[in-house]
């Protein structure tokens, strides 16, 4: 015998789906989500409207991307969010490219596959929860002497194991959904400047990744020649965008790419000019002095002899 009927159980299955919903509903908008979707949204009280005409998050980051390879260092730092979307609503903004609107339309997509994979995930660990604090139940209640009050006890302490298993499995959701909504804003920041590069430079121009100072050891073999600090690795683009993301790989098998390597990842997808070397100095690119051909990187000495 089940601690919650059937009916009931089906009803936490219906709240777990309605957060999702809502989620998706608040970050990507409603229309990646399908009649029956929407209809559940609607059964709990959301105006389905309200969302329609709003910019998704996704897009707002993704457009960043475009903005922040277009301009300085110091001025992407000092881009808060607001002055970001008067920016956008202003009109201001170049209306995005066919090849940007197919790569925002791949990032919101994933986006919403990845929060309705961490949906089903939650479903089926409720239900396995249930069933187990069910199982256990059971056996006190098959040894226990069949006295109404003892099993109203029993009843009630199996309802509290019950709760105390899915509150501490909530903690893991919510970390779930804090990783997601981290990694799929970074991923649609870097995808907006992927897609700025490509339409500007075409699918050749070289590219490299800035690693923070306590980035994972994969993330510093991936992009970095000689550890934390050292001359980044430089990569065509069409190569990166080729190996696709690393979601579903393990760690040994991770690979350059756009998407964060990892959920935690903030490695930041840059454009090398032409004609530039590292400088150790300074710790970027810099045009490289030439002559004739001849790539020079000592200092021209000019000696002035009096007459």
């Amino acid at each position: 015998m089940l601690i919650l009927t059937t009916q009931e159980l089906f009803e936490i299955y219906n709240i777990i789906d309605y957060f999702h919903l809502f989620f998706i509903a608040d970050t990507l908008g409603t229309d990646l989500l399908s009649k029956s979707e929407k209809d559940l949204l609607i059964s709990y009280g959301i105006d389905i409207e309200s969302f329609e005409n709003e910019v998704d998050y996704i897009t707002y980051a993704y457009k960043f991307g475009i903005l922040a390879s277009a301009l300085k260092k110091d001025k992407v730092e000092n881009f808060t969010f607001d002055t970001l979307k008067s920016f956008i609503s202003s009109g201001h903004f170049i209306p995005l490219t066919t090849s940007e609107k197919l790569a925002l339309k791949y990032v919101r997509l994933q986006t919403y596959h990845d929060i309705k994979g961490l949906g089903n995930r939650i479903k089926q660990s409720t239900g396995q929860i249930i069933i187990e604090s069910s199982k256990r139940r059971r056996l006190i209640n098959e040894r226990a002497i069949r006295r109404e009050t003892k099993s109203a006890i029993k009843n009630r302490k199996s309802v509290k194991d019950l709760s105390s298993a899915l509150a501490e499995k909530t903690k893991d959701y919510c970390r779930d959904f804090d990783r997601i909504a981290d990694y799929v804003m970074h991923d649609a920041y870097s995808h907006g400047i992927a897609g700025n590069l490509l339409e500007k430079y075409g699918e050749d121009v070289e590219v490299f990744f800035s690693v923070y100072p306590k980035a994972c050891k994969h993330c510093v073999d991936l992009y970095l020649t000689d550890g934390i600090g050292s001359e980044p690795k430089v990569f065509k683009l069409k190569d990166v965008i080729a190996n696709g993301s690393n979601i579903g790989r393990k760690a040994k098998d991770y690979v350059v790419s756009v998407s964060p390597v990892h959920p935690q990842c903030r490695c930041t997808i840059g454009h090398k000019p032409e004609n530039t070397v590292w400088d150790d100095i300074t710790k970027r690119f810099i045009l490289a002095r030439n002559t004739y051909g001849v790539e020079r990187k000592s200092k021209i000495k000019v000696t002035i002899k009096r007459s």
